[in-house]
């Protein structure tokens, strides 16, 4: 014989009447399958839901335990077949709870995850300073004039002049996309040099220019962390001559400053955020002016002079930071 219904409140045959006191709290019978045995015991499977799975396999939100209670005598309330399946159930729910325990600690953390912290852009944005040094040439004209009719005499042989330059820089370079426009001004400390002689052989000349500088704008192109920039500005130096009358010795040093123009072009990288490194060549023009030779020539003569150079120039530069680094972004997964 065979019976088969809801096990709470339920009687089946002459066995006994199962009730909800063995069952623990965590646990709830859904169904229960008794077969009455023909010597005169009764065996019952159970079906009860829990929070996991005994044997492992998890079933969400909820699944069927399957327990066989065992044999239970047809007049044995309830020290038989039930204390037989609360022992069983007890111990699925026990087996039960240690499952959920270690299949939550194998589960993902959830905390967030770290903070990305994006590198500072770059730009060139900024105020900057920095160093230079180079070599610049350049060719010395002069031409005789008489001091008392203005009149043009002799053309003299060019000579050349050359020497080392070197000084300091202050800039400020402003970015838009990837265009860069700024001004910069520099003072450089110069041995440019060179001597000649008149074409009869009378005079002596000799140039020197011991300062220079100049205020200029720049506007260039840049790709990431290269630049490359053309310049141009005013220019000014403080030259000396000297001309001295062979005959008699009688000589002239004259000193004066002179203004004029410069233009040029360049290169610069960005090593770091702040620092980076230059090349530049540069034509300057510090116009015609002119000596009066009052002691060697007696105020008879004068000399028109025009003074031009060329100079090649490589340098470093600091610039300092103007702007805070953008905010971290939190990586999202």
């Amino acid at each position: 014989m065979e019976a088969k219904a809801k096990i709470f409140g339920q009687r089946f045959g002459n066995c006994c009447h199962l009730n909800e006191n063995f069952i623990e709290p965590d646990m709830r019978v859904l169904l229960a399958h008794c077969l009455f045995l023909r010597n005169g015991g009764v065996k019952c499977i159970v079906w009860a839901t829990g929070r996991s799975d005994p044997y492992g396999s998890l079933r969400h939100p909820s699944f069927f335990i399957r327990y066989a209670a065992g044999d239970m005598p047809s007049s044995g309330y309830p020290n038989g077949g039930l204390r037989m399946i609360r022992q069983t159930l007890i111990t699925a729910i026990a087996v039960a709870a240690l499952a959920g325990s270690a299949l939550a600690a194998d589960l993902p953390s959830r905390q967030p995850p770290p903070a990305f912290l994006q590198p500072p852009l770059f730009s060139w944005t900024g105020v900057y300073i920095g160093g230079q040094i180079g070599y610049q040439w350049g060719p010395s004209r002069t031409q005789d004039f008489s001091l008392l009719t203005g009149a043009l005499g002799t053309s003299q042989p060019n000579y050349n002049a050359d020497g080392v330059v070197g000084g300091a820089h202050i800039g400020y370079n402003y970015q838009i996309n990837q265009f860069v426009v700024g001004a910069e001004g520099d003072v450089d400390g110069s041995s440019f040099s060179g001597h000649g002689t008149s074409l009869a052989g009378l005079y002596n000349f000799t140039t020197r220019i011991d300062v220079e500088g100049s205020v200029r704008a720049r506007a260039g192109y840049a790709w990431d962390r290269a630049l490359i920039y053309a310049t141009g500005g005013a220019a000014f130096a403080s030259i000396r001559n000297s001309y001295t009358f062979l005959t008699t010795g009688n000589a002239d040093d004259l000193s004066t400053t002179r203004a004029g123009w410069t233009a040029g072009a360049g290169v610069e990288y960005a090593v770091t955020n702040n620092w980076s490194v230059r090349a530049e060549y540069r034509y300057t023009d510090f116009g015609a002016y002119s000596d009066a030779l009052t002691n060697s020539s007696g105020g008879l003569a004068g000399e028109h002079k025009h003074e031009t150079e060329n100079s090649v120039r490589v340098g470093f530069s600091y610039k300092f930071n103007m702007y805070a680094p953008p905010p971290p972004v939190i990586a999202k997964y």
